[in-house]
């Protein structure tokens, strides 16, 4: 032990490994040392009570990886076999990424190809996985894209050597229909085709044309790290970082350049032309960060810091002065004044804003800090500039100055500005909270403050910190009823359902609120809470039941009907329940929540299937038609009918949201149909819905990039949809066509032409200044 540092004393007759890797791998040589040589461990036990009881355990992922590697290659094959056969769907499929991971352990692939064969098709088809149900959480998109990015690493570390491996991430990275796969082919390609002669082309092509600025984002760093030799490279980043107008861009370039060519006598003066001229003011920013970081040393660069601090005219630039000058030059004696200056007077409240939170972090011990401060949390024009000057009297240790609580209690009661009270109100609260005056105070403002976002703070805090004062659920009972915003209200239910669940008269307060119709979203709150905090309780199936079936609220209904096929999906009494109230119920978001929930909960029922097809064809509803659609393409996507369905609906429905949810779906799992373009391109050419037409041109575009036809159909587009703008926040087809155009097509000399006519004759407005700004930028 004192010789190979293998093993540490833990002390009593403990030892341990210094270091998990020893763990690991002896884990896995006692394993088959049992399974080779002892013969202790059969290859049927090897799989179940080995891999089978761990495969789900990611600590014990890399010694079953090392028992795959160290064991013939027949019995991995077995061993991939039967992790295959695993259901591995609520565990995000980590038994066939364990698997690729045991296969890439395997030196001789011969003797279990059609395994690896098999296998291959199956994380392939990770990468287009989803969930057999409508869905809108942001966890559950979250868990996709984990899936699917997973499944591309696989695919490129497992199957490095397969000769259709490259041409697999080409594809993924210039056609998949979601960002982050693009981007995870395209990290993947960079690093492991580095050499190939098409992959440097690949990359600038997508830099350029990729519609997501993350995938760009992800092809720039990759191209500055992986070429930085190349002498096209360099130009190239200074030439995205000014045209590209993602922020993800000019942030990424700018700490590439600053990085990689620190030593080229251009780049500083390179950084400084940023700072101060870029038309991308998150450039501007990036800049002067990487010229405070990387030439701190040079003695001009402070007092060029301080001129663009006092001077520059864009006061994003001078906030990033300030910023740096405050960390970088903290001894500077000049610095503090330089702050206290700007901090009072600059006219950007921004600005003034960084100042005041760069004094508060490093010059708290000056005896001029907390006066400044007190003086701009009550004197300062701007409420944004006085809550930074709040909360950082309370964050960087004022609390024990008698002045203090006194200022914050006067700016809690009396600042002009919401934001303010409500700073001053969460910084008392969390500070002072023992003070006898903090709860009285905070009540004045859950009751009486006029702005409702105010109320609101004071309320969650009451309730959450003084739950234990006999007046507390009270009030929040009185507030649940009679509070003016139903955003306060909301707050209040949710605080007596969940700290006073105990209370008698919690659940009759709930029961009532479920009943109070007038009261905006308030009887739906009610209704989840019933449902999550008393499901045990043998009433409250009756009372949801009841609620989803008579209740005069919609809303109502439709919020008892997902409780109760979340919540009691195994009840005999459920399924028909949401059978009868998708096909009778008046209200179309009801209809709409029961065959959600149906199609979510009930695939497998033979009657679910007819039900979302009869709902997505006859309901009069579209919402109801639309749902059903989505649940018809997630959850039967290999029945024959569920195709034609789809392009019935996507030509034919008489509503615009149906079309684009059957079209969205069609694209979604069968792209590579025949009929599929055809479909998009009429949907772009002729639907009336403006929507539609944008995202099938979105998606037309996306899709079928390099097709030879496409800038006829782009230019088409740009010249003929009959977009009519009717509110600003509408898109128009017209003016995506030209984006795309001008991204795919930069050189192309029918641009100027297309923009000059856009830019005087489009009926759009927003269209003719797009077209202006860009000729203005290509003249």
């Amino acid at each position: 032990r004192s010789r190979n540092f293998i093993l540490c004393f833990l002390g009593g007759d403990s030892y341990g490994f210094v270091h998990r890797t020893f763990l690991e791998y002896f884990c896995a040589w006692e394993h088959v040392w049992q399974f080779q040589q002892t013969q202790r461990l059969s290859i049927e036990e090897l799989k179940t009570e080995v891999f089978g009881k761990h495969w789900q355990d990611e600590s014990w992922h890399e010694v079953l990886r090392l028992i795959a590697g160290m064991i013939d290659a027949r019995f991995t094959g077995e061993i991939i076999e039967y992790l295959i056969n695993q259901d591995g769907e609520g565990e995000k499929f980590s038994n066939l990424f364990l698997a690729a991971e045991c296969l890439a352990e395997v030196r001789n692939l011969s003797g279990i190809a059609t395994t690896a064969d098999k296998l291959l098709e199956l994380i392939k088809g990770l990468t287009k996985y989803d969930f057999n149900y409508d869905y809108e959480s942001s966890g559950e998109e979250a868990k996709l894209r984990d899936i699917r990015t997973k499944a591309v690493a696989a695919v490129a570390m497992t199957w490095q050597e397969h000769p259709e491996t490259l041409a697999l991430l080409k594809k993924w990275a210039q056609f998949d229909r979601h960002g982050y796969v693009r981007s995870a082919a395209v990290e993947k390609i960079a690093r492991g085709w580095k050499d190939d002669p098409d992959t440097l082309t690949l990359l600038k092509h997508l830099a350029q044309s990729d519609e997501d600025g993350n995938v760009r984002s992800a092809v720039v760093i990759e191209i500055a790290r992986g070429w930085k030799d190349d002498p096209d490279t360099l130009p190239l980043l200074q030439k995205w970082a000014q045209s590209d107008k993602n922020w993800l861009i000019g942030d990424a370039v700018v700490g590439e350049i600053a990085h990689g060519w620190k030593d080229k006598p251009d780049t500083l003066p390179l950084l400084q032309q940023w700072a101060q001229f870029s038309k991308n003011w998150l450039v501007g920013i990036a800049a002067v960060g990487e010229i405070a970081r990387g030439w701190k040393d040079k003695p001009e660069i402070l007092p060029l810091l301080k001129k663009w601090a006092q001077s520059d005219r864009h006061g994003y630039v001078r906030s990033a002065a300030v910023e740096k000058i405050a960390r970088g030059w903290k001894n500077e004696p000049d610095t503090l004044p330089l702050l206290q200056k700007l901090a009072q007077f600059d006219d950007d409240k921004d600005v003034r804003s960084t100042a005041v939170e760069e004094i508060s972090r490093g010059w708290k011990d000056e005896p001029d800090t907390l006066p400044l401060l007190q003086k701009l949390a009550q004197f300062d024009d701007d409420g944004n500039v006085r809550r930074a000057a709040v909360e950082a009297i309370a964050r960087y240790g004022w609390k024990d100055e008698s002045d203090t609580l006194p200022l914050l209690q006067k700016l809690a009661q009396s600042d002009k500005n919401w934001l303010v009270r409500r700073a001053a109100v969460e910084v008392i609260a969390r500070v002072w909270k023992d003070n006898p005056d903090t709860l009285p105070l905070l009540q004045q403002s859950a009751q009486s403050d006029k702005n409702e976002y105010v109320r609101h703070a004071a309320v969650k805090t009451i309730a959450r910190d003084w739950k234990d004062n006999p007046d507390t659920l009270p009030l929040l009972q009185q507030w649940a009823q009679s509070d003016k915003n139903e955003y306060v209200r909301s707050i209040a239910v949710e605080a007596i359902a969940r700290y006073w669940k105990d209370d008698p008269n919690t659940l009759p307060l709930l029961q009532q609120l479920t009943q109070s119709n007038e009261d905006g979203n308030i009887p739906s709150v009610a209704v989840r809470e019933i449902a999550h905090g008393w499901k045990d309780d043998p009433n409250t199936l009756p009372l949801l039941q009841q609620l989803a079936q008579s209740d005069q609220d919609g809303n109502v209904r439709s919020a008892a009907v997902r409780e109760i096929a979340r919540g009691w999906k195994n009840d005999p009494n459920t399924l028909p329940l949401l059978q009868q109230l998708a096909q009778s119920d008046q209200d179309g978001n009801v209809r709409s929540a029961a065959v959600r929930e149906i199609a979510r909960g009930w695939k497998n029922d033979p009657n679910t299937l007819p039900l979302l097809q009869k709902s997505a064809q006859f309901d009069k509803n579209g919402n109801v038609r639309s749902a059903a659609v989505r649940g018809i393409a997630r959850g039967w996507k290999n029945d024959p009918n569920t195709l034609s369905l789809l392009q019935k609906s996507a030509q034919f429905d008489k509503n615009g949201n149906v079309r684009h949810a059957a079209v969205g779906e069609i694209v979604r799992g069968w792209k590579d149909n025949p009929d599929t373009l055809p479909l998009l391109q009429k949907s772009a050419q002729s639907d009336e819905y403006w929507d539609l037409r944008y995202t099938a041109v979105e998606v037309i575009a996306r899709g079928w990039k390099d097709e030879p036809w496409m800038l006829g159909f782009l230019c088409d587009r740009v010249l003929n949809d009959p977009f009519k703008r009717q509110e600003d926040w509408e898109d128009n087809p017209r003016q995506l066509a030209l984006e795309i155009i001008i991204k795919q097509y930069p050189n192309n000399p029918q641009i100027l032409p297309l923009l000059r006519d856009k830019a005087e004759n489009d009926s759009d407005e927003q269209l003719r200044e797009f077209a202006s700004q860009k000729l203005a930028e290509l003249l």
